[in-house]
């Protein structure tokens, strides 16, 4: 649900009209007007000045990975793909800086573990197989050399040749 309707409903669920959240929230009638109609464009000081006023909370996290469309950029996450995935070099550094920043926050568990191999499967091949794209877009990056620097198994070893075919067929 986005912003706009969540306050709106938020306002009407507490039986406020608008006159009566811009005196809750001491935010002026016509801001709460235009941000009710999608106009408003209001800064984080009214906007949390709202979202106190209706007992919300602003919850800022990172978006999720797409990890089946980084399995077809060549994360070694599901078996053979029947047919090739049209990658470009944008769209697998996304999903490769998706998949860091979502396994930077996450919790522990399995499938995370899973994921991390598949990463780190990724990036060994990468760094290994097409060194100059790693050192463009990717030996720099803090996110990536969390993962680079990390220990390899065994398993992420033999999860990088199968990276590795994936990756060549557009890399």
């Amino acid at each position: 649900m986005d912003l706009v309707k969540r306050i709106r409903e938020a306002r009407k669920n507490l039986k406020l009209s608008q006159v009566g959240l811009s005196h809750l929230a001491n935010v002026s009638l016509p801001t709460i007007q235009n941000i009710e109609a999608g106009k408003g464009n209001p800064s984080l000081s009214v906007l949390n000045s709202l979202l106190s006023a209706l007992a919300l909370e602003l919850d800022l996290k990172p978006r999720g990975a797409d990890w089946d469309a980084f399995a077809h950029c060549g994360a070694p996450l599901t078996g053979n793909l029947s047919s090739p995935f049209d990658a470009t070099a944008d769209i697998l550094l996304k999903h490769i800086r998706d998949a860091c920043v979502e396994l930077s926050v996450d919790s522990e568990g399995a499938i995370r573990g899973r994921k991390i191999e598949a990463l780190q499967a990724v990036l060994l091949a990468l760094r290994i197989y097409f060194p100059s794209f790693f050192a463009k877009h990717l030996e720099e990056s803090p996110l990536v050399q969390r993962f680079v620097s990390a220990p390899v198994s065994s398993k992420v070893i033999k999860l990088k040749r199968l990276a590795t075919e994936r990756l060549s067929e557009y890399l």
